[in-house]
């Protein structure tokens, strides 16, 4: 990486310069790199992270649709200190469910389940 230091014709500049080089600006400073080359290969964990993101998205936005969901995702995401609805929404399909009180009545078959 290098630094450009007072080449009026670098100053501000910003993109990519033939196959090779980048011209970035970092702390106010344009900086010329060498382009990075990108990564190909996922693993299975990347692949199923991404798949399980993409299921999040699709459901915070049918959640959005709802106006009561919405409501109810509003006071989340102020509960939580999140910037939205939509970021709680999807917060909520990615975090795992934590079993608060689980009761059995063993007489009628009958299960009861809070879920928080």
């Amino acid at each position: 990486m290098a630094f450009v230091r007072e080449n009026d014709l670098t100053e501000g500049l910003s993109g990519k310069f033939g196959p090779k080089f980048v011209f970035k600006q970092l702390r106010g400073k344009t900086v010329v790199a060498r382009r990075a080359k990108p990564t190909t290969k996922e693993s299975a964990l990347q692949r199923g992270n991404r798949d399980r993101f993409r299921n999040a998205t699709a459901y915070a936005k049918a959640m959005m649709l709802i106006a009561e969901r919405k409501a109810y995702y509003w006071k989340r995401a102020k509960k939580l200190k999140l910037p939205n609805a939509y970021t709680a929404a999807i917060a909520d399909y990615m975090r795992k469910p934590k079993i608060e009180e689980l009761t059995i009545n063993a007489s009628n078959a009958a299960v009861n389940l809070r879920i928080k």
